[in-house]
């Protein structure tokens, strides 16, 4: 699943056809946001199912204001809770522009 987080729109790359569906909010049974709209960020916490993965992530200082930053993570889910993201701020707000999950 890939999320076109924070725009109303989907998009289907031309290049590898992957479908980037619209940003929508959470629904119980289903997939979508928990607050936030992932703009204007600092500095925050990244974690998943409870374990932290990233502190005091700060994508400008790291890549500047202008250019994307990737990171991978492998998660393991073994129990029906899903996966849950957590981006927890430090400083300012958090920001996620896009998000895309894999099932290995």
């Amino acid at each position: 699943m890939a999320v076109n987080v924070g725009s109303n729109c989907s998009y289907t790359s031309p290049e590898s056809g992957l479908t980037w569906v619209a940003d929508r909010i959470y629904t119980p049974g289903s997939w979508g946001r928990i607050g936030g709209t992932g703009k204007n960020s600092n500095s925050f916490d990244i974690s998943v199912n409870g374990k932290m993965l990233h502190h005091h992530f700060a994508p400008a200082a790291q890549n500047g204001h202008k250019f994307a930053l990737r990171k991978k993570y492998i998660i393991n889910s073994s129990s029906n809770d899903g996966i849950i993201v957590n981006l927890n701020v430090i400083e300012g707000k958090r920001l996620l522009n896009s998000i895309k999950l894999i099932k290995l």
